[in-house]
């Protein structure tokens, strides 16, 4: 009976040791980019929750068959890692900031999202933030958004038009219609007292760097300040044709290859604006289908299938042309650009080129921070390229609220 009892307590201990590893791994992972992309904490509340629960089961069975572990010492120092880590993420994740569930209407468009409070005191700066591309919901920027909250900034994240809880279509709208959607937040936050009247501003990711100041020029009542990563300084279309020489050029292709693959996008580009020459767009794809650059140039089509028809374009040709010198060129609140220089979307040089040119005339408090080892999203990848786990820059989040403070 003894050697059984102590068996069932070996082999609930052992349970209990693997999920402790299992909780370690998941503190070293809150450490990296994991967390904007899957709920840390709760994850970890979860797994100390379990190995508590086998900790005691075989406790109480050793008791109860009076039967003594020899390794009790041990099963101890589990306890302490137990209540430790799944005490801090319980703190980090859950006690260092509020969550409120929140709708707010844009017309006929009701945007659902949540927001995060810190819990010092208030009025507070506030930001509401702006999506990148595509079917995007507020679980993209929930990290973002709480780590602000426990810095002392109210943050506001919903679901993009036509997502999650949010009504309307994504792809029946243009980006006139998600700066407004944008601004419908900023005027919910205004309209709180918990939120500091000259302190709310915008943070924009990638799409934001068209639809932020899109949003300036609308507003009667203008943000306060304006921070947005991974803008490029071009067009939508232009930032493709960047990305087909970004991708061209880092798997070794010349210049010429590069012309040939840009001449044959700025085609299609041509096609997706007007319809026009559509079949002899298409010869053309086919002549360059045995090309060494074509597979790797990816954004051009490459079939009839692929291509598509020109009412295909209805929503891309409402934004394609979208021209950022112009929109950025009327705001004069405190900007904020952060970039990658290792961003497959655009060059870091070249977009802070260009944005410069475009403000400089008419504002001269514009910050523009590079980050030399960093992707898109200000990601870095230490064990290769592409390969988990991501960890941010240095100072990447850090930089943002020092700023925001400093431009309230």
């Amino acid at each position: 009976m003894g050697t059984k009892t102590i068996s069932k307590c070996n082999k609930n201990i052992i349970i209990a040791t693997v999920l402790v590893v299992f909780l370690l791994l998941v503190y070293w992972l809150n450490t990296t980019a994991l967390p904007a992309v899957m709920n840390v904490p709760i994850v970890g509340v979860t797994i100390a929750i379990m190995a508590l629960l086998f900790l005691c089961i075989g406790y109480y069975q050793s008791v109860k068959q009076r039967a003594l572990y020899r390794g009790y010492k041990f099963g101890i120092f589990l306890l302490l890692i137990v209540f430790v880590l799944g005490g801090w993420f319980l703190y980090d994740g859950f006690l260092t900031f509020q969550k409120q569930e929140v709708t707010f209407k844009n017309n006929d468009i009701t945007l659902a999202g949540s927001l995060y409070l810190p819990t010092g005191d208030c009025p507070c700066p506030a930001v509401l933030f702006i999506h990148g591309s595509g079917s995007q919901t507020r679980g993209e920027y929930r990290y973002y958004a709480y780590k602000l909250a426990q810095n002392g900034i109210i943050s506001l994240v919903y679901d993009k038009r036509g997502t999650g809880g949010s009504t309307g279509e994504l792809y029946d709208s243009d980006y006139e219609d998600y700066a407004k959607d944008a601004l419908a937040g900023m005027k919910f936050l205004r309209q709180r007292k918990d939120v500091k009247e000259d302190g709310v501003g915008f943070i924009g990711y990638s799409e934001g760097e068209w639809v932020a100041p899109l949003a300036f020029g609308f507003a009667t009542e203008k943000p306060n300040f304006i921070a947005v990563v991974g803008a490029s300084g071009f067009s939508p279309a232009g930032q493709v044709n960047e990305e087909v020489k970004i991708r061209l050029s880092s798997s070794g292709f010349d210049s010429s290859a590069i012309s040939q693959a840009i001449s044959l996008n700025k085609w299609v580009f041509h096609f997706q604006r007007t319809g026009e020459n559509r079949d002899s767009l298409l010869t053309a794809i086919q002549r360059n289908r045995n090309e060494s650059w074509f597979i790797t140039a990816e954004d051009i089509p490459k079939s009839d299938d692929e291509l598509g028809q020109f009412e295909d374009y209805s929503w891309w040709r409402s934004v394609m042309d979208t021209n950022p010198d112009s929109l950025w060129s009327q705001v004069d609140v405190p900007i904020l650009f952060l970039k990658g220089e290792q961003d497959d979307r655009s060059r870091a040089d070249l977009a802070e080129r260009k944005l410069m040119t475009a403000l400089k005339q008419t504002n001269n408090n514009i910050e523009f921070i590079h980050f030399s080892g960093a992707d898109h999203m200000i990601l870095e990848w230490p064990l290769g390229k592409n390969v988990p786990p991501p960890v941010f820059s240095e100072g990447y989040l850090d930089k943002i609220v020092e700023w925001i403070f400093e431009n309230q």
